[in-house]
């Protein structure tokens, strides 16, 4: 194996606790973290801070973009995950696992979010009408909702 030196070019910190994954957004922009601390936060390569995601009560256990980087979904450890807008708004929150949810992500089209969780069962939620519903009161979105 040949070994290559690499250059560190940002430091993401903000963080009070350990974090428990990174990515990328697709188009290299931008990156999200999810820590221990029951946050995410979404930061500019250059290290910036953009956006805090709080909500969740317990540790953030993974977070990703949407395709197109305007939505991120995150999978905490209080057996939800939940969506937000790139700014930190919170858009959805999805409940229905009975264990700590361990990872969530996109569909491909953004319609879609798949969730694992240690409760031994994935589960697959639509989204892809969630702008629409939301700017008509739709009372389907109830369960997405924390009450």
């Amino acid at each position: 194996m040949r070994e290559i030196t690499g250059k560190e070019i940002a430091l993401l910190k903000g963080h009070t606790q350990p974090l428990a994954s990174a990515s990328f957004s697709l188009d290299g922009k931008r990156i999200v973290t999810a820590s221990v601390d029951n946050t995410a936060r979404v930061w500019e390569i250059t290290g910036k801070e953009i956006a805090l995601l709080k909500g969740h009560t317990n540790a953030v256990r993974s977070a990703s973009f949407s395709r197109d980087g305007k939505r991120i979904v995150t999978a905490s450890l209080d057996n939800t995950a939940r969506v937000w807008e790139i700014t930190g708004k919170g858009i959805a929150l999805l409940k229905g696992h009975t264990d700590v949810v361990i990872s969530a992500t996109f569909s491909w089209d953004g319609k879609r979010i798949v969730t694992a969780s240690a409760d031994n069962t994935a589960r697959v939620w639509r989204i892809d009408d969630l702008d629409v519903s939301l700017s008509r009161g739709c009372p389907c979105l109830n369960d997405y909702f924390a009450k």
